[in-house]
């Protein structure tokens, strides 16, 4: 989880202009989440 953590984070830095992207999918999946965890 961590190192995923930092992949991303290193990302981020070297792509900044792929920070609103990475905010939408990160709330698409929490949302997507959530969903699965009320239909499960």
């Amino acid at each position: 989880m961590s190192y995923e953590a930092g992949i991303i984070r290193s990302q981020i830095m070297l792509f900044p202009e792929a920070i609103d992207d990475y905010i939408t999918a990160c709330t698409d999946f929490q949302l997507y989440f959530k969903y699965l965890l009320v239909t499960w």
